[in-house]
């Protein structure tokens, strides 16, 4: 019986032609002879598919004539990294013939091996073929989320690609083609890998092996942004422990960072979820540098002048910090008079109406859930008429309150009321961006679901801003399915090259939608999500060229035709 691993070719044929291609199991094997040594791998340029039975071999190394691409044919290794290690097979020479061992080797364990690479060497394509391969061996999202986020941290800070790459694992939860995930993927871990691209690496301390009031220590720490100490203490509280030190610290100062600061610990928290809270410790620790060295907007002067927001503030949380946390869910009324509360242009008014509603008993959960109403708002009317770059103002805002309700669906605690009223704040400096307000739709159309989905599509992608807005308003409120809208909003971010305010967006808003789905107006979220997307669409869209690449090597057809 033929052992399907063995490629039995004579070895004076080799020597003759210098190169014999054997076609074995699907895969077509190419043999070398060069300098009285026997070689083989796949005749595929691992970089993208030319074949190198057209390359020049000298002195071991093949030399593939696309892209220049060298390989050692000892072991496969290449020189230039970009192209990706060659599949070499062993060789031996018996009774003048040439024997080939095609052992297929682990799969699953070269692409973890050959992932760790592309994100280690920034590498687009390298990282795309791994992914593909990890799919098609069963790897679940929460081990390869695991996979890559242990990687990275063990030798560096958190950073925005893993916001995305968090954000893309929970959009991926939505039903989406093998193509989509990919390229969904592609996006995240790409995000990732050009973070931490040629920068330094991060030694973390070992853990305390026992030590109390390391909570207060931590805050202490943080307060005085010394990294070193803090990152020693949070590294050595239990999961818990570290989860209310950190949101302590968070909201112990206004706003940080833009609202960014509290975005990346909620991220945290979901990423936990799926790679397990027995690594908190490290994803905590990864975080302490840009939370002790955060802007803190208690000190921008546009915080005090003309109203001194910072004592407003204080004077208000001082005043819930005493009061029994609510349980009650505000109704349709009661949420509409709160947001309406909080849109005012008031310097006193908002921070009051948070207090009155804390005192009513109600839940902080849903006046975090009003404020995310609020900004939402807040950018669904944002006016192209306003600087371009204010898109983010709004943005920011719209990205906090989301990560705020979200850690109140979490934990419940005063600290994160704190947030609450600096949340509001903001909102309260960003009322300008509404001057004009955009229109917001109101009509519904005759089109069909298909067509307007196809409108959508188009009008995100090509910056027709108030079209995509109508699609949304039109969509909704004729109650067809919910997914189907979803899902092209995650396609339109997709195609696109992903940035981490794009991205952001996009969690907010399909989160804040189904968080206010027992409220009437739970559309506002997504028109502020097109209208950001749109504003900030087409783009050069290189990473869908770069996943339509890796798919066709997979599948071993031909790019060089």
């Amino acid at each position: 019986m033929e052992d399907l691993r063995i490629i039995t070719v004579p070895l004076k044929e080799v020597k003759d032609k210098g190169t014999v291609v054997i076609n074995k199991n699907g895969i077509n094997v190419l043999i070398i002879y060069d300098k009285g040594n026997v070689y083989a791998c796949d005749i595929r340029c691992p970089h993208m598919g030319y074949p190198l039975s057209k390359g020049t071999i000298r002195d071991g190394i093949l030399i593939c004539h696309w892209h220049h691409a060298r390989f050692n044919l000892n072991d496969g290794g290449t020189f230039d990294l970009w192209a990706d290690d060659l599949t070499t097979y062993e060789t031996k020479i018996v009774n003048d013939k040439v024997i080939v061992n095609f052992k297929e080797r682990d799969v699953k364990d070269h692409a973890v091996k050959r992932l760790r690479k592309g994100i280690d060497h920034d590498i687009d394509l390298v990282i795309a073929k791994s992914i593909i391969d990890l799919l098609n061996n069963g790897i679940s999202l929460n081990d390869l989320a695991k996979e890559v986020s242990i990687h990275v941290l063990r030798d560096h800070e958190w950073n925005s690609g893993l916001n995305i790459f968090t954000i893309i694992l929970n959009l991926l939860n939505y039903d989406l083609e093998l193509e989509w995930r990919i390229l969904g993927l592609l996006h995240g871990i790409k995000n990732v890998s050009s973070q931490i691209f040629e920068r330094p690496k991060v030694i973390y301390p070992e853990p305390l092996e026992n030590a109390d009031n390391l909570k207060n220590w931590f805050r202490e720490f943080i307060e005085g942004r010394e990294v070193n100490p803090a990152r020693r203490a949070i590294i050595s509280m239990r999961s818990e422990d570290g989860l209310d030190a950190m949101i302590a610290s968070v909201t112990d100062h206004f706003f940080l960072d833009e609202g960014h600061i509290l975005d990346h610990l909620n991220k945290e928290t979901e990423l936990l979820d799926k790679i397990g809270w027995d690594n908190s410790r490290l994803i905590f620790a990864s975080l302490i540098s840009q939370l002790a060295n955060a802007m803190r907007h208690e000190e921008d002067p546009k915080w005090r002048i003309p109203d001194d927001l910072v004592s407003i503030i204080n004077s208000e949380i001082s005043k819930a910090q005493d009061m029994k946390i609510g349980k009650e869910r505000l109704d349709q009324k009661e949420m509409d008079n709160l947001v309406n509360c909080l849109l005012q242009d008031d310097p006193k008014k908002p921070f009051e109406c948070v207090t009155q509603t804390i005192a009513s008993n109600a839940s902080p959960k849903y006046l975090a859930l009003a404020l995310g109403l609020a900004s939402a708002y807040r950018e669904a009317r944002f006016h192209t008429q306003n600087d371009f770059s204010d898109w983010e103002t709004v943005h920011h805002q719209f990205v906090y309150s989301n990560a705020l309700y979200r850690l109140f669906e979490r934990k419940e605690s005063f600290y994160l009321i704190r947030g609450i009223y600096h949340g509001v704040g903001n909102l309260y400096l960003t009322r300008f961006l509404n001057i004009p307000p955009a229109r917001l739709p109101k009509e519904k159309t005759s089109r069909n679901e298909e067509e307007i989905i196809k409108s959508l599509s188009e009008a995100i992608g090509s910056k027709r801003i108030e079209e995509a807005s109508l699609d949304v308003y039109d969509y909704l409120i004729r109650e067809f399915p919910e997914d189907t809208l979803i899902k092209t909003i995650i396609r339109s971010l997709f195609i696109e090259d992903v940035s981490f305010h794009t991205a952001q967006t996009v969690d907010a808003g399909i989160s804040l939608f189904n968080a206010l789905k027992e409220y009437d107006e739970n559309y506002v979220p997504m028109i502020a999500t097109v209208r950001y997307l749109s504003a900030h669409s087409p783009t050069n869209r290189r990473s869908k060229i770069t996943v339509d690449v890796a798919i066709k090597l997979s599948k071993g057809e031909a790019l060089y035709t």
